[in-house]
């Protein structure tokens, strides 16, 4: 069967669990998916999180799909421990995609004030948190404009736009070298406790809608509104996502 590789880098929040879901939705064969993986530990240590076979069963495409999340881009790429363990285990790939994935920092904010899970509460609490999350939104949007390129074969998902244009879906697929059908698009993903507003609603709808606009529900937020004096991240926000 021939491999292919695709390894996916992107804050908590920032719709990581939504556009995989969608990429594996689409890819045709068998993937296998890991969730998250910890930066430092030995491939088969973690835990397999998904094995789908598409319905074209007889297709010799192996995909695999694996994530970092809230990592700087030189601790992913550092992580050769598990480079090495893939290509022992399942051989070389005949192709390889790193995505990376953006939100805007607002709505990226917003969903990180109101998340209940641990992480959400580390946000609100913690200013080293805090402010790591920050600092890695920034690296991740200079790679974004290509200020830098760090990451090779590189495919940037703006979260906004990938919701909002099913044209730039397309595109993206199409750069990924998957079929579009778009399955797996109206499907709110579990992990991480599905959305920080709705949790894991059906309410499919209001989740692409309002997810463009979740800042504004907590633009009185004494932590927003001090992260929005940030005149570092308002221009690198402004420079790809226009004015808030």
């Amino acid at each position: 069967p021939r491999k292919h590789e695709i390894r996916v880098v992107g804050l908590c929040r920032s719709g990581n669990h939504a556009i995989i879901n969608w990429v594996v939705s689409q890819c045709p064969g068998k993937v296998l998916f890991y969730n998250d993986l910890s930066v430092g530990v030995p491939f088969e240590q973690h835990p397999l999180n998904l094995i789908r076979t598409a319905q074209n069963s007889g297709s010799l495409e192996n995909w695999f799909v694996y994530s970092f999340e809230d990592v700087f881009l030189s601790e992913s790429l550092g992580n050769q421990t598990i480079q090495n363990d893939l290509n022992l285990v399942s051989g070389k790939s005949k192709s390889m995609h790193q995505i990376l994935i953006l939100r805007n920092p607002w709505n990226l904010i917003a969903s990180r004030l109101v998340w209940k899970l641990k992480k959400g509460q580390q946000f609100r609490e913690n200013l080293e948190h805090r402010n790591r999350v920050i600092s890695i939104w920034k690296e991740h949007a200079r790679e974004y404009l290509n200020e830098t390129n760090l990451l090779q074969n590189k495919v940037v998902i703006s979260f906004d736009h990938w919701c909002a244009d099913i044209g730039y879906r397309k595109s993206v697929a199409s750069k990924l070298g998957i079929p579009f059908t778009d399955d797996g698009f109206d499907t709110i993903a579990s992990e991480g406790g599905g959305s920080s507003f709705n949790g894991i609603s059906p309410d499919l709808k209001d989740k692409k809608q309002s997810v463009l606009q979740r800042w504004m529900s907590v633009e009185d937020n004494p932590i927003f509104k001090e992260l929005s004096r940030d005149h570092e991240l308002v221009e690198l926000s402004e420079r790809i996502y226009g004015k808030m």
